[in-house]
Formats: C-alpha cells, structure tokens, sequence
C-alpha cells in the first residue's frame, strides 16, 4: 500500500510542478465533481493495481511479485481557449511522463502513457474533458 501511494506521489509532484501548470488546479484523487471556478483542472486518479506474475526461486525461497499500478490523469477545461490549453497542458504532462527515469524516479520497472481519450470534445460543450492513462509496472521481493 505504502509503495503505490509513494510512486502516485511522485509522480503527481512532477507533474504539479510543471511551469505550463501555472493557473491550472492540480489534484490528486478528487472524487467531487469540479465546479466552473475550479477549471481548469487537473486530476490524478488510481484506478487500480492488479498482481501480473509471481515468480518464486526454489532455493532460495524468495519470491517476487510483479504489479501494475493503473492511473488516470484527467484535464479540465472550459471557455472558448478550451481546447488549446487542454492541448498545451497534455503535451507538457505527457513530456514530462516520457522524460522520467523510471527505475530512478519512481523505483519502477516500466511507465507506460496511454493514447489520450477525449469527452465532450464538441465544440457546442462548454466543458472540454481529456483522460491519459498511465501504467506503472513495479516488483516487490519477499
């Protein structure tokens, strides 16, 4: 539990101290709904983290457990400059999430960024909405 929660952290204080962040509401786990003076916004959200393998070494007794963490990170905004500061602020997060080191920054062994998923991308909608998922794959040794 521990070490999920650390590499969620982590990761949320990169992106939270992005400079094209400046004005934007970053949050991490928001379950309420954002209001109009809240965008733009941006929020980091675990959806889950699932065991993918374990490995046990016979002589040893060791084992090994492989993990995914699975995030969301969501972006807000509204207005008619919607759309092109969604855009600005998905190209510096998903810079920043290509750039990391992952055995070094989040002592993982893999960080995968998923395609961008738009909601209400209409341009009748007042509120734009952008989700990147992200997957961090860790082990933890016994």
């Amino acid at each position: 539990m521990k070490r999920r929660s650390q590499m969620q952290g982590e990761l949320a204080a990169r992106i939270g101290s992005l400079p094209e962040m400046a004005g934007v509401l970053f949050c991490v786990d928001r379950e309420d709904p954002f209001e109009e003076d809240h965008l733009p916004a941006v929020n980091l959200t675990r959806v889950s983290d699932e065991p993918q393998q374990v490995v046990g070494d016979p002589l040893c007794g060791a084992a090994s457990l492989s993990r995914r963490l699975t995030l969301s990170l969501d972006l807000y905004a509204e207005g008619e400059s919607r759309f092109g500061l969604l855009d600005s602020v998905e190209e510096a997060v998903i810079r920043c999430l290509l750039m990391l080191d992952p055995v070094c920054t989040l002592r993982a062994d893999r960080v995968n960024v998923g395609a961008s998923e738009f909601e209400q991308e209409s341009f009748l909608s007042l509120v734009c909405a952008t989700r990147i998922p992200i997957t961090i794959d860790y082990t933890i040794n016994f």
